[in-house]
């Protein structure tokens, strides 16, 4: 029976990987961390953590490809290293949690775990709806330690918009998993879930304001997170620490 799970659940995994790199949501990289994180996920948690999976990936792909249009949308690409296709690294960092969790649930279950699982995702998914809404606000973000006004797309910026969407992106994970869920106490559990997935994204924030990596491009006189601009031309360190990246 287990090796049966298994290959349905590799099967499944490698199945959403492949639609989403025809999708061009997912770098061939992705495809695999797709299948590690998926398989682990289903393996734990069967329809019910996959579907929570799913909404993740499903809305959150479908925001990051905003990244090809609009002025707004480019000047902020400008600065991030990573383009719209999810690489292996990318759906580690944002799955990798809710493998770690998914693989101690197996080991001993528990409904905290349960908790934390779809947490997981509820932060990830909050921090990408920030990201990829509030590029299209109209007003200058601001740095969320000293309010002072930044670049489109600098790490640890917001505005209100990019706030709003963060706790819808929480609170659409929590509802997927409110709903496919038995467990008593929901409406405890939705509110404890969607103000932790929107802390989630706060401290996001709060660190690459503040530790993540900032280089500054000579040539173009523009900030980015990449070591070598899209110019060609070597960047430096600004401020931050170089180990600390966006992922």
């Amino acid at each position: 029976m287990l090796p049966r799970r298994i290959g349905a659940s590799v099967g499944l995994s490698a199945m959403i990987g492949l639609l989403g790199w025809r999708r061009r949501a997912l770098a061939p990289s992705g495809v695999a961390g797709a299948v590690v994180v998926g398989t682990a996920v289903h393996l734990a948690g069967g329809w019910r953590w996959s579907t929570v999976l799913l909404s993740f990936f499903g809305t959150s792909s479908a925001l990051s490809r905003l990244r090809k249009s609009g002025a707004k949308l480019e000047s902020g690409h400008e600065i991030e290293a990573r383009g719209s296709q999810r690489d292996l690294v990318q759906a580690l960092s944002n799955g990798g949690v809710a493998t770690a969790v998914a693989v101690m649930q197996m080991a001993r279950p528990s409904s905290r775990l349960e908790a934390a699982f779809a947490g997981s995702f509820a932060a990830a998914n909050a921090d990408t709806w920030a990201t990829e809404i509030g590029k299209t606000s109209g007003s200058r973000p601001r740095l969320i330690t000293t309010g002072a006004l930044a670049p489109t797309g600098t790490s640890g910026a917001v505005t209100l918009r990019g706030l709003l969407a963060a706790a819808a992106g929480s609170s659409v994970i929590t509802a997927v998993d409110v709903a496919t869920s038995s467990a008593a106490g929901k409406a405890r559990r939705a509110a404890g879930m969607s103000a932790a997935g929107f802390f989630g994204a706060l401290v996001d924030s709060l660190v690459g304001a503040t530790i993540q990596a900032s280089y500054y491009c000579p040539s173009c006189d523009k900030p980015t997170e990449r070591k070598i601009h899209g110019c060609g031309t070597p960047t430096r360190l600004e401020s931050g620490f170089a180990w600390c990246n966006n992922d």
